[in-house]
């Protein structure tokens, strides 16, 4: 079987090298990540292939939404798993979004395990398709503006995510690619390896915590449990040890 997967253009060379090194054939489109979503399908659709989405538009077929939603449910296990880690549930999620499945794949896990923990989505401050989204009630799409964060760099909400996020997220935080490096500093310093897209919801909590206007209406207090998740190791190298390189 053969695969073909649709980037960007100005995606890492690391990042395409490591798909192709699974068989897959990488395409690169001069456009956005929504612009490859749309190349993909539409080359599916012509020459009879399996799409494989993990975001749908509005316009989605039905076998469409559901992949989409089955790649939600895979992101759910990794919260089933890491809430039966815990000793408790935390009273706050931090969760990095791009699309939206992982954050909403976090909002459905935690919402069955815990009414009273508060969801808090983090986003790129350019790539802040979900916090529009939510801030006008229907889904609103961004330009693409470039952002340390790739794998978050996202123009518009999976429509399968949508009605999940409107009904469970508490709170939308923004960072920016010198909060995200920061992050990805401490966690350095505490041995983890994580790009920043994967250190971006510690950078939301950093940033919540050291901002006494955005904790207080957030609601977190001296004693909150806090969790976050890493879903993304230094997929980028250079990328990394640019940032570790710089000073925190």
């Amino acid at each position: 079987m053969s695969m073909r997967v649709f980037l960007p253009a100005d995606s890492a060379a690391s990042r395409v090298d490591a798909i192709a090194g699974h068989g897959a054939k990488v395409e690169l489109i001069d456009g956005s990540y929504d612009d490859a979503v749309k190349v993909a399908g539409a080359a599916a659709r012509a020459q009879g292939h399996w799409y494989c989405p993990d975001t749908v538009g509005l316009d989605a077929t039905e076998e469409e939404r559901t992949f989409a939603r089955n790649v939600m449910a895979g992101y759910g296990t990794l919260f089933e798993e890491f809430l039966r880690q815990l000793a408790g549930v935390p009273d706050f999620l931090f969760v990095q979004a791009g699309v939206g499945g992982l954050s909403a794949a976090g909002v459905s896990v935690v919402r069955q395990a815990s009414a009273a923990t508060r969801v808090v989505v983090v986003e790129p401050q350019g790539s802040d398709a979900i916090a529009r989204s939510l801030a006008t009630g229907l889904p609103t799409a961004v330009p693409d503006v470039p952002t340390v964060m790739a794998c978050l760099r996202c123009q518009s909400v999976s429509a399968v995510a949508w009605p999940i996020l409107v009904a469970g997220v508490d709170a939308v935080v923004l960072v920016t690619d010198d909060e995200a490096a920061t992050a990805v500093r401490a966690l350095a310093r505490a041995d983890i390896v994580a790009g920043a897209s994967g250190a971006a919801g510690l950078a939301g909590v950093l940033m919540a915590c050291a901002d006494n206007s955005l904790r207080s209406q957030i609601g977190i207090a001296p004693d909150s449990r806090i969790a976050v998740v890493n879903t993304e190791g230094a997929t980028d190298p250079a990328g990394y040890e640019a940032i570790i390189g710089r000073r925190n």
